[in-house]
């Protein structure tokens, strides 16, 4: 049976039901259900031909059972910017457990390595592979995952390509026999270079090749850039060869890890009166006057419509066609002036905007007939010409609509002028071409004001489409910080609410729509929030001011916990006050039963948020000074209503942790904020503790668990 389906997936392949130089979503099933994954197929992959293979294992921020995370960053970026030339078939399989040590997914309990081989195997069958040629690699949680996967199953691979990862030395010996090039970033605050340096210098101790090439990057997230060298592919197709191992690190053109290319933005939470936002007049005017600037590598450019007009020429009577009109100006100045009620004037001073008239079609009586060259139409040579615009914009099913009050445009006489055609060719009466070149140009001198008119009606037409593209910047999806983080990265639409216009500025309320996290169950409904922002800025008569609501922080830990990522490990805080808490002598102080475990049993304590953090006004605010010459800076309040940590022990060498002992933790701080200026247009906000912690804990042993002692 297995041949027959090995033969059927083959043909079908052939036959071109497999696209290739693309990504396949495929889906394994097992007695725990389905479970999704994508292969890369070469550009040039033939079933005539066995085709080198790469298992890639991703980083913890991929983790879920989407299938498509998996290739947000690391290998799936790089092979998108060559996927017509990445030579190799790629294997990507996903880690479904979201509660697992950031570095330990592909490691601890490892059933998703274990289902990660089988998917391979599965692949395997389908298509016509090298058996002879696989690769393992991976990026951070991935690349430790290479380690540990490698030193199972050793004799499978030919090549090994960790990156950010964090490998046992005492494993070492077990792959020896594959040739390893790994890449770490310098400086590396969450897994040191040293870690590296570990791995290589064992695996050559036992007599293996290990090679390391280390990352001109910014931090852990660009472990990824390894796979964007293409020395690496040539290293792996031949991985006997030692790899040039000193690399340059500039990312190439075109490069882009994100989220919006592989997921779909569902909403989670929604808050009203999210933000309030106040522009005062005189930031409306230096964005005006900014607004040329930035516009002066796009000068306005764009065609007309077809001009009719008649003329005489001495007593003979013509019909004149003008096509192929183009025009093309720059704007020099600009204007941004609100006006009570609910007005905004928009005044842009155009420069040598110049219509182009490629061609003039003059028929007559008396079977005369002409044609005329490309002439110009040069408005604003001297002066800016004003286009003055005055809109009333409102809002309407959270859209921008631009409701047209009215359009001023008057061309000066002396600021303009008309070109004679480039040449004019007349069939039946050729003396009359000078005749003609006068009248064209005189006939568009008359229609002065019929190009004002079209300059007004061009307006009005544009309404529409500035409306379109307002609403389409509104809508675009805004990620909170700059690495890719499917997991829990936030992710945000916004919407206008509320917006006014008086003579000092402008006032808009926006809503927020924040993207579902994790897997939540079937039956989630998009949680509501509610702000009260109030009018705060009636006092304000220059600058800008934004007030940002609370409620973003329960509406984001509350779709941390409803999608099942609200599982954090001590030992992922980085902090050495976290990772003590693993250490099992302080563990055998505070639980005296473990100590009847003896010494060849491991601790984990990890951290479950259980309800959203809130955050309130400070609950012991600062008093301003007895003279009232000073106020105290904001402040706030941080509360964990429900926190809750969980023991978890094993034996040295087992694979299954067991609950110990859960303690149900509240907490809460008070903090005061400082906003610091980092230049003209950067800000910072500097948070500092202004109270002392806040906690209550309840400990008790986990159901299932027999204490001998209860102390």
């Amino acid at each position: 049976m297995a041949i027959l389906i090995g033969f059927v997936s083959s043909a079908l392949v052939a036959s071109g039901a497999t696209p290739t130089g693309q990504f396949v979503n495929r889906v394994y099933r097992d007695d725990k259900g389905d479970h999704k994954y994508v292969v890369f197929v070469p550009a040039g992959y033939s079933t005539a031909k066995k085709c080198p293979t790469v298992l890639y294992l991703h980083g913890a921020h991929s983790r879920g059972r989407d299938g498509r995370a998996q290739l947000v960053g690391g290998l799936g970026p790089a092979i998108k910017l060559r996927a017509a030339t990445y030579p190799f078939l790629v294997v990507f399989p996903q880690c479904e457990n979201t509660h697992s040590r950031l570095l330990g997914g592909w490691s601890d309990e490892s059933d998703d390595a274990d289902r990660a081989l089988k998917i391979l195997d599965s692949v395997e069958n389908e298509f016509n592979v090298d058996k002879s040629r696989e690769i393992l690699m991976g990026a951070s949680m991935g690349g430790s995952g290479v380690w540990e996967v490698a030193s199972r199953t050793p004799d499978r691979w030919t090549a090994l390509v960790p990156s950010g990862a964090q490998g046992k030395p005492e494993h070492a010996a077990k792959v020896a026999r594959i040739p390893v090039w790994s890449f770490h970033v310098k400086g590396d605050p969450m897994i040191p270079m040293s870690a590296a340096e570990d791995m290589a210098a064992a695996v050559r101790a036992a007599g293996g090749r290990a090679f390391l090439t280390e990352i001109d990057g910014h931090g852990h997230v660009d472990s990824n850039l390894a796979f964007i060298q293409p020395a690496l592919d040539e290293w792996l197709l031949d991985p006997r060869r030692d790899p040039k191992v000193d690399l340059s690190w500039k990312i190439p053109a075109g490069y882009k890890e994100g989220l919006e290319e592989e997921f779909a933005f569902v909403p989670g939470a929604e808050i009203s009166q999210a933000v309030q936002l106040r522009v005062c007049r005189d930031v409306l005017e230096s964005l005006a006057y900014a607004l040329p600037e930035k516009m002066s590598t796009q000068p306005m450019s764009g065609y007309a419509p077809n001009m009719h007009q008649s003329a005489n020429v001495g007593f003979l009577p013509f019909a004149i066609s003008m096509s192929g009109l183009q025009y093309q100006g720059h704007l020099e100045r600009a204007r941004l002036i609100p006006q009570a009620p609910d007005r905004l004037l928009v005044q842009l001073g155009l420069r040598n905007v110049t219509m182009t008239i490629a061609n003039s079609q003059i028929n007559g009586r008396m079977l005369i007939s002409a044609s005329a060259g490309p002439m110009h139409i040069v408005i604003g040579h001297r002066a800016p010409v004003w286009l003055n615009v005055s809109v009333r914009p409102r809002i309407e099913n959270r859209q921008m609509r631009l409701d047209l009050v009215g359009v001023d445009f008057q061309i000066p006489a002396d600021n303009w002028y008309v070109t004679e055609p480039a040449g004019v060719r007349v069939r039946g009466m050729q003396f009359l071409s000078g005749r003609i070149s006068d009248g064209l140009v005189d006939g568009i001198y008359s229609r002065k004001g019929d190009i004002e008119q079209q300059v007004r009606s061009g307006v009005v037409a544009m309404i529409p489409q500035m409306e379109a593209t307002l609403n389409a910047s509104l809508q675009k999806v805004i990620p909170l910080g700059k690495v890719p983080m499917p997991v829990w990265q936030p992710r945000l639409k916004i919407w206008p609410e509320q917006l006014t216009i008086d003579d000092r500025g402008l006032t808009m309320v926006l809503g927020a729509t924040i993207a579902k996290l994790g897997d939540p169950p079937a039956d989630f409904k998009v949680r509501q929030y509610k702000s009260n922002l109030t009018d705060r800025f009636e006092s304000l008569k220059s600058g800008v001011e934004v007030a940002v609501s609370e409620q973003f922080v329960p509406a984001y830990t509350e779709l941390i916990i409803a999608g099942h990522v609200n599982h954090l490990h001590a030992v992922d805080f980085g902090l050495k006050e976290f990772r003590s808490l693993n250490d099992m002598e302080f563990l055998r102080e505070v639980i005296p039963d473990l100590k009847r475990h003896g010494d060849d049993i491991e601790a984990n304590v990890a951290f479950l948020l259980l309800e959203p953090v809130r955050l309130t006004d400070a609950l012991q605010p600062r008093e301003p000074s007895a003279d009232g010459e000073s106020s105290p800076p904001p402040s706030m309040a941080i509360t964990f209503p429900k926190l809750r940590m969980l023991i978890t022990t094993r034996r040295i060498g087992e694979r299954q942790w067991k609950p110990c002992v859960e303690v149900d933790l509240q907490a809460g701080r008070d903090y005061e904020l400082m906003v610091l200026r980092g230049g003209f247009s950067a800000r910072a906000i500097k948070v500092t503790e202004a109270s002392e912690m806040r906690r209550h804990a309840t400990g008790r042993f986990v159901a299932g668990y027999e204490p001998q002692t209860t102390e």
